[in-house]
């Protein structure tokens, strides 16, 4: 009996664990400033959504009616700017000027786009394409907090590349890592819970 109920107790916290880890995750949040006087301001915020994966969600005010702008990751600082290194998706501004954008971002971690080893800042421009000058740009920090996932997986937009470098993906979510390997290890447990006791009545 005493064999039977340790298997429980392993079974019970390997269930609470992989759960409790499941519905945490990294996050960071900024503003982004004007630039060249556009009057555009913003906020961003990056979620951690694997081991090199993360989630990239803005929105915005101060856009021209019905426009649309360009979008990315640069390396380096909005003082001391650097090379586009991911592409994000384009901010659409509706009737008042103001816009949105959800953007899973493929091949960088969480740690890394806080700056380590080099710092990274978020960028948008005058147009979509040709991009032109920029308008509104914000420096990726180190200020993290941990807060509730939502669940499920990150949906790829429409027009994502699935892979590559820059490249975007759903793919990798920190939750279905966990809880597919309580999936695997759940059966594990049962099926030795079952010899235990058929061993105990014999």
């Amino acid at each position: 009996m005493k064999k039977l109920g340790l298997v429980g107790v392993v079974v019970l916290m390997l269930v609470s664990t992989s759960f409790t880890f499941a519905q945490s995750v990294r996050t960071t949040s900024g503003v982004m400033n004007a630039v060249n006087s556009s009057g555009v301001t913003g906020t961003f915020t990056i979620t951690e959504a694997g081991a090199n994966d993360i989630m990239v969600k803005a929105t915005f005010k101060g856009f021209q009616p019905n426009s649309a702008h360009a979008g990315h990751i640069h390396m380096g600082t909005c003082e001391k700017q650097g090379a586009v290194i991911f592409l994000l998706q384009a901010a659409k501004a509706d009737a008042s000027g103001n816009a949105t954008i959800s953007w899973p971002v493929n091949h960088i971690g969480f740690d890394e786009v806080l700056g380590n080893p080099f710092p990274f800042y978020i960028q948008y421009h005058q147009a979509d394409s040709p991009p032109g000058d920029a308008v509104v740009c914000g420096n990726i920090t180190a200020a993290t907090t941990t807060a509730a996932a939502s669940g499920g997986a990150t949906s790829l937009p429409t027009g994502a590349p699935a892979s590559g470098f820059g490249g975007n993906s759903g793919e990798g979510s920190l939750n279905l890592y966990l809880l597919g390997g309580l999936v695997v290890m759940l059966p594990f447990s049962v099926a030795i819970y079952g010899v235990l006791r058929r061993k105990k009545n014999h």
